[in-house]
């Protein structure tokens, strides 16, 4: 079972989830909800449920294990957000007027978004370890966040100098590499986002939007 979008593989999990839920409710959304999770438990795959108190049935995540090129056992994931899961780590997109960074603190602005990212969301990932969870920061501790641009110009060794990184040392390895490439081009085309280069943009540092 693959990941990418010509599937019906990790990637497409909550889209396919998210789009019947509506037309559901009370048992019949229980109903929906545990089918579903058989049904991705038959393919292979391990369901993540919401056990909030209070909180409605309600699914959280989708995740399988696989094996690494030097067969470790891994952990891939995809939340209800749309979050990249990978192993500890979680990767998640910040659109603009969105917060990132520590305690999330910090706005995504238009203005940096045109000049350095060509328009498209940051990349914002998050060690997820136990440790790191506790209050007051269940989010996670903040790694490292990236223009999706620069991420997407794979001939770039932006996975060595991070825009912006924690003080502890964190470095990715070529199983997560590929992991956040194929989300991430996925998540792009399922948001409607214009990211492909065009045969128009020259040596430009953005393009305004009639361009697109």
């Amino acid at each position: 079972m693959g990941t990418g979008h010509g599937e019906i593989g990790l990637f497409d999990a909550f889209d396919i989830y998210d789009r019947s839920r509506p037309f559901f409710r009370g048992r019949d959304a229980y109903s929906y909800a545990s089918g579903f999770a058989a049904a991705m438990e038959g393919m292979g795959y391990r369901i993540e449920w919401c056990h909030e108190e209070g909180m409605a049935l309600r699914i959280d995540a989708v995740t399988r294990e696989e094996r690494d090129a030097d067969g470790c056992l891994r952990t891939v994931g995809i939340t209800k957000e749309g979050d990249l899961l990978l192993d500890a780590l979680r990767v998640r997109l910040v659109h603009v007027g969105g917060r990132f960074g520590d305690g999330l603190s910090y706005i995504y602005s238009l203005e940096d978004c045109r000049i350095h990212g060509r328009f498209l969301p940051m990349v914002e990932f998050r060690d997820m370890t136990a440790a790191f969870r506790q209050a007051p920061a269940p989010e996670g501790r903040f790694l490292a966040c990236y223009y999706a641009d620069t991420l997407l110009n794979r001939s770039v060794s932006c996975w060595d100098a991070p825009l912006e990184t924690a003080a502890t040392p964190w470095e990715s390895d070529a199983w997560q590499r590929r992991y956040v490439y194929d989300w991430l081009e996925q998540r792009l085309d399922a948001q409607g986002y214009d990211w492909r280069s065009h045969p128009m943009d020259g040596d430009r540092d953005f393009r305004e939007p009639e361009d697109r």
